[in-house]
Order: structure tokens, then sequence, then C-alpha cells
């Protein structure tokens, strides 16, 4: 009679590394893949890109022969014709591509470039040579602390005034004039008696500035929010709270009339012991005004996610586990390696065809380790990836149209012409191989898997028998995976589609639109990439297990 072992305290030990053992090769899939995330990390965060922050203030409260105050950024003026950049500790007073960063970095790039404009009362403004948000500027302003905001004119924030530094005798006296070269200047915002620092923003700083956190509401002390007919039922009006605030440097705080503006497109009504997301504006003054921007949807999002992991685990077993965690590494090659990338400007599609090898790898890895099996399906669906890749370029070329047609692109044209210099044209076939990917891996591995299994039945069939075998399997998935595919397509756009119906518009007036091409592009490729994955991966499999 067989007993059972009892392993005591060292049962789960046991149990992680004989997994380890039984699936030797996962470990170093993941080991692969976080060394390959770390890296890209690590590269990123060496850029000047990632070194962004809210320049401290130094409190300076400043008259003529006044010494220079401790901690102030004493910086050397570098001006030819009428550009200038303020270098102070061998390093350059630089904004980011986007507002609220401002930082010191190494070296002298179009960023750390300035104009100087003057304003009345003898102050400057200083306006980014290069980079502009919604049209304008961005200026170097002292909101908390120094950082950079889209220039608007008459805003107190961004009145500047340069006092001269005396070398001799480390005094400052204000300058009614612009910085010439070689001076050496020191940036001050009169309206804190502020002085620029080289030191980024460690703490809270007082100032005009808004933060995002989280809160509880206590109580709905009014609420004239009611269904409106007009907009489906949905909610329209106002409610007032009382909100105990849950995180960030207010943390416990409760404040009253709170304001939270309901509409059908914008928030739904809350009430009492509901979670909420804030928008706490903190003001020169002192003063504090909250309101509600959203209803905290984070717990319903966890606990929709836990029952996914759940079900998966449940039903898959060990393959539902493992599929998770192909799962994770897909979500952090992208989150963490691909989009970062991107923004830095490496090119579109190369980048985006190697993360999604990359994940193809580990997660097949991760799920059937190193046979022939899985190799199959890695070369089938990278190969399906491709052409998925190939065609998609091919279609936009025949159709001309890009990534700068698709609808939702314009905030990133503006972060381009604002210097982010992230290429647009390749987004639409970009997508596309990102959303085939996961079809062509699931025909990949069920064609090679189906191979492996006709092959230990019988395995004296020939390669040509193990092909033909592989594309009567492939052809019955055709229909269904393409359905699914062209149907994902149509769903994401399905309330635009919806629209256009209802216009009554002639198909001359639809088809020869870039949003018509631009989904028949997307729902074509894809399939077209998904559907020849089959005759590669069969071919693949057939070569590897089959006879001469």
């Amino acid at each position: 009679m067989k007993t059972k072992r009892q392993d005591g305290g060292a049962g789960l030990p046991a149990r992680v590394l004989g997994w380890l053992k039984r699936e030797k090769w996962a470990l170093p899939a993941l080991l692969l893949a976080a060394v390959i995330l770390c890296g890209v990390r690590v590269y990123l965060r060496g850029d000047a890109f990632d070194a962004g922050g809210t320049l401290r203030a130094v409190s300076a409260d400043l008259t003529a022969g006044t010494a220079l105050p401790a901690g102030a950024a004493a910086l050397t003026v570098e001006e030819d014709r009428g550009v200038y950049a303020f270098s102070g500790g061998n390093q350059y007073l630089t904004c980011g591509e986007g507002e609220e960063t401002l930082y010191f970095a190494d070296g002298r790039t179009g960023a750390a470039e300035w104009n100087v404009v003057p304003l009345e009362n003898g102050g400057f403004a200083l306006l980014s040579d290069a980079l502009r948000v919604n049209g304008a500027p961005l200026a170097v302003s002292c909101i908390g602390g120094f950082t950079v905001y889209a220039y608007r004119e008459g805003a107190a924030a961004f009145y500047m005034e340069f006092w001269a530094v005396d070398a001799a005798s480390g005094t400052v006296s204000r300058l009614d004039r612009a910085p010439a070269d070689g001076e050496t200047v020191l940036v001050y915002f009169p309206q804190k008696t502020a002085a620029l620092s080289l030191e980024n923003e460690t703490g809270a700083a007082a100032g005009d500035y808004a933060e995002y956190e989280k809160g509880t509401v206590l109580a709905v002390t009014e609420d004239t929010a009611v269904p409106d007919e007009a907009a489906d039922g949905a909610y329209r009006g106002r409610q007032t709270l009382t909100v105990q605030v849950r995180t960030g440097r207010y943390q416990g705080r409760t404040l009253t009339d709170v304001y939270h503006y309901v509409g059908p497109l914008s928030s739904v009504p809350v009430k009492e012991g509901d979670g909420v997301a804030l928008i706490l504006s903190t003001y020169a003054d002192g003063s504090l005004r909250a309101s509600v921007y959203e209803y905290d949807r984070i717990p319903a999002l966890a606990i929709v996610l836990a029952l996914f992991c759940l079900v998966t685990a449940l039903v898959g077993g060990k393959t539902g586990v493992k599929s998770l965690v192909g799962l994770a590494v897909t979500v952090a090659v992208l989150f963490l390696a691909l989009i970062p990338l991107l923004l830095r400007g490496f090119p579109t599609l190369p980048t985006v065809f190697a993360a999604a090898a990359l994940i193809a790898v580990v997660s097949f890895t991760v799920l059937g380790g190193v046979h022939r099996k899985t190799v199959c399906a890695m070369l089938g669906a990278v190969a399906g990836t491709g052409i998925a890749l190939v065609f998609g370029l091919l279609a936009q070329t025949l159709a001309r149209v890009d990534g700068l047609r698709i609808s939702d692109v314009e905030p990133l044209l503006q972060l381009r012409q604002t210097g982010t210099p992230i290429g647009l044209k390749g987004l639409l076939v970009g997508g596309i191989v990102i959303s085939a990917l996961g079809a062509v891996m699931d025909v990949a591995m069920s064609v090679s898997s189906a191979l492996e299994e006709v092959h230990a039945a019988n395995p004296g069939l020939g390669r040509k028998e193990l092909f033909r075998s592989g594309m009567n399997m492939g052809r019955d998935m055709v229909g269904t995976m393409t359905n699914t595919l062209i149907l994902a397509f149509l769903g994401a756009g399905f309330t635009l589609i919806i629209y256009l119906y209802s216009l009554g518009l002639q198909p001359y007036q639809i088809l020869p639109s870039a949003y018509a091409a631009i989904e028949v592009i997307s729902g074509v490729a894809a399939s077209v990439g998904m559907i020849l994955s089959i005759p590669l991966t069969a071919a693949v499999s057939a070569v590897l297990l089959g006879k001469k």
C-alpha cells in the first residue's frame, strides 16, 4: 500500500525545487527576460530624459549687495545670437519634453537652450527655444519649486529676475537688462522671494500646484444629481461631499465642501463610504481646495484581475499558472521596455518586432520548456508575426496611410513636436504586430502540439505526411481565428461604427476614408500573419519531427 510522504516544514521548498528541476528551462527564460528588462531600465535611467524633477527654491529676500544665498545656484551664462544656456556645476539647466520637468543635465542639448523675453517691471521670462506644449513654449516657473509649464502671457508664475553675482565679493545685484555672455547670475522669483537651487525638490513644497490622491466619502451634504433621460438615464448634476484624505501629505485630513460634478461622460454619483480620486490644489497663500476627479475603481479592478487569475489557475492548473507568468512577462516587456524605448526614438517597427519575438520565446519556454514542440511553435510564431509586419507595410503603402492617420495619434504628434523623438508612421503596423501576436502564438502552439501527438502515435510518418496533417488541422482554425481577429478590431471601434451608420453615409463616403483603410488593414494584416503561420509551423514541425 502506498503511503503519503510527510514533508513537514520542508514541503513548500521541496515542491519549489522540484518544479524548478522539472521545468529546468523556465527559470533561465525568466532570468533572461529579467536581465533584458533590467538592462533596458538601466540604459533608460542613464538618459537625461529620466532625470526630471522640480528644482528646489531657496528662500532669499534680496537687496543690492546681499550675499549669494546658501544653496542658491550661481549660473554661468552662455549667449549666442539671442539664445541662452545656463550652466552650474558643469551641468546645464534643461527642461524635459513635457510640463513639470526642469533639471540640470550633463551636456548642452536643444532642451537646454532658452530665450530671454523682457517683461514689464524689469523682469524676464525664460522660454524654451525648442520645446512646446499645445503650441506654447515651455517656460521656467515657480510653482512649489522651480519647474516648467506652457507659457501663459501675464501669469505671475513666469516672472523672473536676474541678479548678477560678483565673483570677488560674492554679493548680488539686480540686472535691469538681459544677462551677457560669460556673466554669472542668479535666477530669482520675487513673488515668493525664492532663488533657484541646484538640488531637486525632495519634500512637499508650498505653492500653486495640484496633487492626485485617494479619499473616502464620509458624508454627502448636498446632491443635485438626477437621471437624464436624454442621456440614457445617466446622472447629471453636482454633489457636495465631506471627504477624508487617505494618501499623500494631507493623509488623515477631513475636507468639507468638496465638489463632485456628475455628468454622462464624466463621473458617477457617489455615496457614503465610497472611495474617490481627489484633485488637491494648494495655493501660494497656503489654502487648499479639493474636488473629486473620479470614483476610485482600483479596488474593483483588483477584484476583477484576482478572479481572472483564480479562474485561470483553477481551470488550467499548472499550465494556467504558467500562462499567468507568461502574461506578466508580456506586460513587463510592453510597459517597462517597448514603450519607453519608443519614446526615446528607437525605430518603431524593429523595436516592436524584437519585443514580440522576446515575448513569444519566453512565453513558450515557460509553458513547455525547450523541446521540439515549443521550438517549432516559437519559429512559427516569430515567422507569422514577421509576415503580419511585412503585409501591413505593403497594405499601408498601397492605401497611402500610416500611423499619422490613426484617430488618437494627435497627443503623440504634439509630444513629437515638443521634442519627444517617437516614430509615428510605424505605429499602425506596430499595433498590428502586437494585436496579431496572441492569435499567432495560439495557432503556432496548436499546430505544433498536434503534430507532435501525431508523430508520437505514428513515428514512421514522413515529412510530407506530417505537413499534410498540420495543414488539415490548421484549416479548421482559419475560420474561427480570422473571425476572432476581425471582430476584435471591429469591436474596438464599435461606438464609432454605430455613429457612422446613423449618418446614413454612402459607401463612397466611408470606404475612401483613412478610418476605413486603417480598420481593414489592421484586421486583414493580422489575419494574414495568423493564417500563414499555420503552413510555416507545419513545415518547421515536419522538418524537425518527420523522417526524410
